[in-house]
């Protein structure tokens, strides 16, 4: 570290000279620190993925090596091999039904629920005179085929504008003005960009489908959407307290049943107190 002259020139222009070079170096040094912190934050992001992938591997081969084989699970096999195996147990299914009641069996189609909102596309032909003798034809019916559309959610900024107001006529005068705006919308979560509808997102994709936080926030990266994982789950946390009376009113409802059925399937989470 290079010390600092115990005197110093009583040159004003020289000293100028001096500070501006001190502050050039400490410019570079800072730029050099920033540009070392953002490598070490890639690094450190690339190393949270790999441990996650590593979590996530670890408790697949625990299950199945200590899981009851009575027990075991559709899909806890090879992960990225399900659609295969899917398939293969479709088409050995067919076969063996062809074996035993020696019918063939047609292939059922996936249902189709009917209150789903239809699209009719009409496919028609362009030339409608008879090939042999050129009359006009006549519509004498139809063909319907359905297919399955799925559209992408959609995902929008709701901008909350609200005007202010204040009176021209007490401004020219000097009087204090009372500028008016209309109250702040209500919202679960106060000074929040959550809407219902996003929390209702998070909380069904974490807890009916059990799609952790570190995934959700990488599709949410991908639609333009910087959401860390913290504030996600500070998100589940406050929902959870707010959410405390309608589960005390469940649990009420519940109890006053003569007979109760529960599905007490256990669900693997991943143990975040023995990570370090």
């Amino acid at each position: 570290m290079k010390k600092t002259p115990k005197s110093l020139p009583d040159d004003v222009e020289l000293l100028k000279k001096m500070l501006l070079e001190q502050t050039e170096k400490l410019e570079r040094k800072l730029a050099q620190k920033d540009r070392r912190i953002a490598k070490l934050e890639q690094v450190n992001q690339k190393l949270e993925d790999k441990l996650q992938q590593l979590l996530e591997q670890y408790t697949l081969a625990q299950y199945k090596k200590y899981s009851p084989s009575s027990e075991s699970y559709q899909g806890d096999g090879e992960v990225l091999n399900e659609a295969e195996q899917l398939a293969d147990e479709a088409t050995a299914q067919p076969e063996a039904a062809q074996t035993e009641a020696k019918k063939p069996v047609k292939p059922r189609r996936p249902r189709i629920a009917a209150e789903l909102p239809r699209v009719g596309v009409i496919h028609d032909i362009t030339d409608k005179t008879c090939a042999c003798c050129g009359h006009a034809l006549h519509r004498m019916g139809e063909e319907v085929s359905e297919q399955i559309e799925f559209i992408p959610a959609q995902i929008r900024v709701i901008k909350n504008i609200r005007p202010k107001y204040s009176c021209r006529a007490c401004e020219n005068q000097g009087t204090t003005v009372a500028i008016q705006i209309a109250d702040v919308p209500p919202a679960i979560i106060p000074k929040s960009m959550a809407t219902p509808s996003l929390l209702a997102q998070i909380i069904s994709s974490k807890m009916h489908y059990g799609l952790p936080l570190y995934r959700q926030e990488k599709m949410f990266g991908q639609a333009g959407i910087e959401l860390s994982r913290q504030t996600m789950s500070r998100w589940l946390i406050t929902c959870a307290d707010k959410l405390e009376p309608l589960l005390v009113l469940m649990k009420n409802t519940l109890l006053e049943q003569p007979v109760l059925w529960a599905d007490e399937t256990t669900v693997n989470v991943l143990d975040v107190e023995k990570s370090t």
